[in-house]
């Protein structure tokens, strides 16, 4: 049967005009404490004599954590009107026998009503597992009622982090116009052989609570989940982990850290298959979700990881700084959804328009007969949205219209910082002949013309696989002159991203499926592409470079590859 791509056009249309985007003024973030965060994680530890050495979930007189925190979701977020549960479950999990094993677990919740809460606007959801484990230790099973499981950076320091950003936004009266819920999750490290089960505590509440808070409060707009943020040896970093629906969420995380500019600190985001964190379940049913990380790779990365060494002393390094920086950028986050004014901020990207077929993301193969989904994601990037907005598709096939998929009137109010996909279903038809990509572009109307955006979406061959990548000659002294090499195990669509060092973005360059160039000797989907026809390398200062290289897998992560390079004076 006969492969084809297509041509998407994308229409929104406001009932008033759309504007600029108007960037958020950055604010000082000095109000985030690292000796605030230190002292929750030393409650937590055991280390400041609050409690026992270890937050091992199926201990009995672990429970007293999940109290801990209730009451300091309550005593914290009281100003805000906000108040704290404890939400209980059956761990199913029988390790331990007897009266000797803590039942139930409980979650902890809270949450702040927004501004708009009665209009029922949904909510976003901060939040962090709270148990911890030292399964690495070899002694640990055989002495797990003794043997100190401190978790100071899994995940104490998520935990402190979270309830940190609390403390400030009580403190500054912050309050976003979307209700706000705060959770730490029981039973994270824990796994119920029999059912294969894992991230109980996050899993109870995608799969069994979430509906109720969505009756409450609206839909769950988005969640950001915090693991491990306290180490790194050399410098401070942090990670955001999504995956291809959530990279609107993880995008405003790295503006936000962008606009901030901290000094010494680091984040870069990665769109990988990564569910060994409490955002898995929620990607499981659909929900927008990252996960803000010290490493991916944290087995090779973290020596404390899953031992009785994770303590402060050990994870801690450079006094906090690294969690401090994590608060910091997740308040201004919550600033951002707390933004009031009258300047319209609907946005679109090509990175939020993705075409679905099945449980396959944007690079797919299509046949005549299929059903597809074209999900257009939008964005407020401004203040609440309370005036009508649509979205309208079109399907053009090598620049002939094929078919209307028709308009969607997007959700009302939506929130400062929340983001709604309009899905259009799509049966492919014969009349399709097959373009060489699905070319997106979006236009928004207003009195003055039309503004308008383009991507060309990856739809092609998702087997390629990357194979190697390199920028020659290297060093150079003269950018114009160097091009970039990567081979790909068959022809595929990638996405090029300039980097500097410190791993901020310069340039972002999507190569179609159909752009090949064959080189014998070499993988058919090998490319040699001059810089200076990818990005604007003209004005480079002298230093050390990345080229990311991203190509889409079936699963809808990518793989990944990094050119490293260097220009010389």
């Amino acid at each position: 049967m006969r492969q084809f791509k297509a041509l998407l056009i994308l229409s929104v249309f406001a009932a008033t005009a759309f504007l600029a985007i108007q960037p958020v003024p950055s604010q000082t973030t000095s109000s985030v404490s690292a000796d605030s965060i230190l002292a929750t994680v030393a409650d937590l530890t055991g280390e400041s004599g609050f409690g026992p050495p270890s937050r091992f979930a199926p201990l009995p007189e672990t429970a007293l954590y999940p109290q801990y925190l209730k009451d300091k979701l309550d005593r914290l977020l009281e100003p805000l009107g906000g108040s704290a549960e404890l939400v209980a479950f059956d761990p199913e999990f029988e390790v331990l026998v007897g009266d000797s094993i803590r039942n139930p677990y409980t979650n902890v919740f809270a949450s702040v009503p927004g501004k708009l809460a009665d209009q029922k606007p949904g909510f976003f959801m901060l939040g962090a597992h709270l148990d911890a484990t030292a399964q690495r230790d070899e002694e640990f099973e055989a002495n797990f009622r003794t043997h100190p499981a401190p978790g100071a950076d899994d995940n104490a320091s998520g935990v402190a982090v979270v309830a940190e950003v609390a403390r400030v936004m009580a403190a500054e009266n912050l309050r976003p116009d979307a209700n706000l819920v705060f959770t730490f999750f029981d039973g994270e490290e824990q796994q119920v052989p029999e059912t294969d089960k894992f991230l109980l505590g996050s899993r109870v509440m995608a799969e069994r609570d979430l509906s109720t808070l969505e009756e409450e409060f609206g839909p769950l707009l988005g969640f950001v989940n915090l693991d491990m943020v306290a180490y790194n040896p050399r410098q401070d970093s942090l990670v955001v982990v999504t995956n291809i629906p959530s990279r609107w969420l993880a995008n405003q995380l790295i503006e936000v850290y962008e606009e901030l500019g901290l000094p010494n600190f680091m984040m870069t985001r990665a769109v990988e298959a990564l569910t060994f964190s409490d955002h898995g379940p929620f990607w499981e049913v659909g929900k927008s979700a990252v996960l803000i990380i010290e490493n991916p790779s944290i087995q090779r990365h973290a020596p404390h990881y899953h031992k009785q060494t994770d303590t402060i002393a050990n994870t801690f390094l450079r006094g906090g700084s690294q969690a401090q920086r994590a608060g910091e950028v997740v308040l201004e986050l919550v600033r951002r959804w707390s933004q009031s004014g009258t300047t319209s901020g609907l946005h679109v990207t090509g990175e939020s328009i993705l075409i679905q077929k099945g449980n396959r993301v944007d690079a797919v193969e299509f046949e005549t007969g299929d059903e597809a989904v074209v999900r257009v994601g939008v964005t407020n990037r401004g203040p609440t949205r309370t005036e009508p907005w649509s979205v309208e598709v079109d399907i053009k096939v090598d620049g002939v219209t094929a078919e209307t998929l028709g308009m969607r009137q997007g959700r009302t109010p939506l929130p400062a910082g929340a983001a709604e996909f309009l899905e259009f279903p799509w049966t492919v038809s014969a009349a399709a002949r097959g373009g060489p990509s699905i070319e997106v572009k979006v236009r928004a109307a207003n009195n003055d013309g039309e503004l308008e955006t383009q991507r060309v979406v990856a739809v092609g061959n998702p087997g390629a696989e990357l194979l190697r990548a390199y920028v020659y000659p290297n060093p150079t002294r003269f950018a114009e002159g160097a091009r970039l090499h990567y081979e790909l195990t068959e022809p595929g669509a990638v996405r090029l991203i300039l980097m500097d060092i410190s791993g901020r973005e310069l340039g972002v360059k999507d190569i179609p499926f159909d752009r090949v160039f064959p080189d014998p000797g070499t993988a058919v989907g090998a490319a040699d592409l001059p810089l200076a026809d990818l990005f604007s390398v003209q004005d480079l200062a002298p230093g050390l470079y990345l080229i990311r290289i991203e190509q889409f897998q079936d699963s809808g992560s990518v793989g990944i590859a990094f050119a490293r390079w260097a220009l010389l004076k």
